[in-house]
């Protein structure tokens, strides 16, 4: 089971050279500050800027651990139709936490060097595609938990 981290950005980026001792400490307090205002209320207000993506890996890692953790299922299905939601639910969050398509990236990189327009109408048709895939992904994954959000729980 792998997990999303979730993470701070301005924390985590790392020290800047022994020239910017004004700059590593100020980003040193802001990471801190972030961190106490995940603690306190569950998010802070960097993860905010992508809130999406940051309720998505909530979602991923909440799920992960929910389905390798509980030990029951709704009274009108079997646990393994149980099972097949969650993991359909798991999988629906892992494709919206995806940045862009490989096929997209190829296609991007063959317009890049050629410069024709046909490359670019294929592009822009892959990036659609994508957004359109992204959004049917999402709206089945919010169906999905408000027909089922009562029933997770142990």
């Amino acid at each position: 089971m792998k997990l999303e981290k979730i993470k701070s950005r301005y924390y985590h980026m790392g020290w800047y050279t022994p020239k910017n001792f004004i700059r590593n400490i100020k980003v040193f307090i802001r990471g801190f500050k972030y961190n106490i205002q995940r603690k306190k209320y569950g998010v802070s207000s960097v993860d905010c800027w992508n809130f999406d993506t940051y309720l998505n890996k909530v979602l991923y890692n909440g799920l992960q651990i929910y389905k390798k953790d509980a030990n029951c299922y709704p009274g009108h299905m079997t646990a393994e139709e149980w099972d097949n939601i969650l993991s359909e639910m798991i999988h629906l969050s892992n494709e919206l936490l995806k940045e862009d398509s490989e096929e997209s990236n190829k296609l991007y990189d063959i317009y890049c060097k050629s410069n024709k327009d046909e490359d670019g109408e294929a592009w822009l048709k892959s990036v659609n595609n994508f957004e359109l895939h992204k959004k049917l992904y999402r709206k089945r994954l919010f169906d999905l938990l408000y027909e089922y959000s009562e029933y997770l729980w142990w």
